[in-house]
């Protein structure tokens, strides 16, 4: 699984992220309705990571914006090496 995290609070959501012994990578976004920038976690997971994920994003801040994505592979540190 991988998940994409729109939330104001992305540092402490990162920090959860860092504990659960994964990575991710911030992207640059902007919001289409007012424009300001925002800072876009994209990590990876498996299916009892995100079920945790989504726990405590809900309680860091319930108005976060979470889009999960089903992947077919992930490849790298912590998965599977690349070929």
């Amino acid at each position: 699984k991988a998940a994409l995290i729109i939330s104001d609070k992305h540092d402490e959501i990162r920090n959860r992220i860092l504990d659960m012994d994964r990575g991710g990578t911030y992207l640059k976004g902007e919001g289409l309705f007012h424009k300001d920038q925002k800072k876009i976690i994209f990590t990876a997971l498996n299916r009892k990571e995100l079920g945790q994920l989504e726990t405590f994003v809900k309680g860091i801040d319930p108005e976060a914006f979470i889009a999960t994505l089903n992947t077919n592979d992930v490849y790298g540190n912590g998965f599977k090496p690349i070929q």
